[in-house]
């Protein structure tokens, strides 16, 4: 795998936000990026595992 360098403007930009998610009443949450869709994902409440589903 590929290492990917971040840039300084980006660790910037998550200083940044760091303040306001430090307001979320929840004490945890996931974050997860999807590349492809340019969508971030707060989740409150533990992300569940994957399910294979069977027809």
């Amino acid at each position: 795998m590929a290492k990917e360098v971040v840039k300084e403007e980006m660790i910037r930009e998550v200083f940044k936000a760091t303040p306001h998610l430090l307001k979320f009443p929840a004490g945890r949450m996931w974050i997860d990026y999807d590349r492809e869709a340019g969508a971030l994902y707060i989740s409150f409440k533990r992300p569940q595992k994957p399910q294979i589903r069977r027809c």
